[in-house]
């Protein structure tokens, strides 16, 4: 009986690592240069359980300019199935819906992005300019 129920618990535990995928990038951007922010599996959906987070800085006087011109999380109550956010200073964006053209400035040298798709679906794409 016990072998049984270890049986279960390992096959739990493989399902759980093949269905979620978070990825956490951590990127120095030189002043003057951009980098691209597309979630996994970009222009495709990718599976619910997905969770791209970006963690931005710069040169110390500088901003982070972040423009996105395509995303997109399906819409739920309080956006408790899934979100985009971001973290600039003192500001914080957090939304689930479609939402071209959107853009932030960090306040300071650093900035946080998230796509967290934990019981939904949807996509970003975006650029990050340090200023």
């Amino acid at each position: 009986m016990n072998s049984a129920y270890l049986l279960v618990l390992v096959l739990g535990a493989a399902t759980a690592a093949i269905t979620e995928h978070r990825i956490t990038v951590k990127l120095s951007v030189p002043k003057g240069a951009s980098v691209q922010l597309v979630s996994l599996d970009y222009p495709n959906i990718p599976a619910a359980g997905t969770t791209n987070t970006w963690y931005l800085t710069s040169e110390e006087g500088s901003k982070i300019e972040l423009t996105c011109d395509d995303i997109w999380v399906a819409p739920s109550k309080l956006c408790e199935r899934g979100w985009f956010k971001v973290v600039a200073g003192g500001k914080t964006d957090k939304f689930c819906e479609m939402r071209p053209g959107y853009t932030a400035t960090s306040e300071s040298n650093e900035m946080t992005v998230q796509i967290d798709l934990n019981n939904t679906t949807g996509r970003a794409r975006c650029t990050a300019k340090a200023v």
